[in-house]
């Protein structure tokens, strides 16, 4: 009787392992949707108090507006978020991008930049983007 009671008892003590499953959901954001199956590259920079993730996304339905090719327009996604718990977060988006490629990354965790040029061989631009928490600076020359 009594290895019956402490049976009961430790029972009842025992937490219910919590079992599971796991599921799924469709994205309904059409425009989440298109640039996550459209990122061609990306990039992670940690800055002091902060991450950076930098997203090269192709917008195919944009036209270059080049009439000999078929070649598209490109996007630039810039995602900062704090180091904490509630992070404060913020999105920024370089448009009109034509042949975007990212030369350099900056290794300053004080003042995360990259580097990158756009454009046609005879119209060639480079252009560095400073980066903070809440805004980015941007520095455009011609090539």
């Amino acid at each position: 009787m009594k290895s019956f009671l402490l049976t009961i008892l430790l029972s009842a003590l025992v937490l219910p392992v919590l079992a599971q499953k796991i599921t799924y959901k469709r994205v309904a954001n059409e425009g989440l949707v298109e640039v996550l199956n459209n990122i061609e590259s990306y990039h992670t920079i940690e800055a002091n108090s902060f991450a950076v993730n930098v997203f090269v996304v192709a917008r195919p339905h944009e036209s270059a507006e080049n009439p000999e090719t078929d070649e598209t327009m490109e996007a630039i996604y810039i995602a900062t978020s704090e180091f904490d718990l509630a992070p404060e977060q913020h999105l920024f988006k370089l448009t009109s991008v034509y042949n975007a490629k990212i030369i350099s990354w900056s290794k300053s965790k004080k003042n995360p930049q990259f580097v990158f040029t756009y454009g046609t061989a005879n119209k060639l631009s480079k252009v560095t983007v400073s980066i903070s928490l809440k805004g980015l600076k941007i520095d455009e020359k011609a090539m």
